[in-house]
């Protein structure tokens, strides 16, 4: 391992991270540690989950110049669009690979308030009240992408 960086680390699964450390010593003998750290991801606050009660979702994307904008009224797509975006957890502070192109804003209206998703793709998701999410598969970049492409 004569060259090698004297550690290495390695993500295992979402919110894992493990190290491992080398050291050469005299003789040729190389020495190793490895060290493992689970991070436990609080539960999303409250404040960040879309409630039940919408009156509509709007919906920006952004690809290369085009920007596309649509408005969703129907009730089961509303919903199905609310169990996504709800079902984003907290980031967990392991690293990511870097942020892709595009843009996708999701404007949820509530008796509430406006609860506001914003994403680009391989990035935390933004949420209300500016809360750090997940979306590591690109569940709600393609369920935007989604419906801007067939103009509900």
């Amino acid at each position: 391992m004569q060259g090698c960086r004297p550690f290495w680390s390695f993500q295992h699964g979402q919110n894992a991270l493990v190290v491992l450390s080398t050291a050469e010593q005299s003789g040729g003998v190389l020495r190793y540690s490895i060290a493992m750290e689970r991070i436990i991801v609080p539960p999303r606050p409250t404040a960040s989950l879309v409630p039940r009660d919408m009156e509509w979702v709007v919906i920006a994307v952004q690809t290369g110049e085009a920007y596309r904008t649509v408005l969703i009224t129907d009730a089961g797509e509303m919903q199905r669009l609310r169990r996504t975006a709800n079902s984003l957890p907290l980031l967990s502070g392991v690293g990511h690979g870097g942020c892709g192109s595009g843009r996708a804003n999701l404007h949820f209206v509530t008796r509430q308030g406006i609860f506001t998703f914003s994403e680009v793709p391989r990035c935390p998701v933004s949420g209300p009240g500016h809360t750090l999410l997940a979306d590591p598969e690109l569940r709600l970049w393609y369920a935007a992408l989604s419906e801007v492409r067939s103009g509900k």
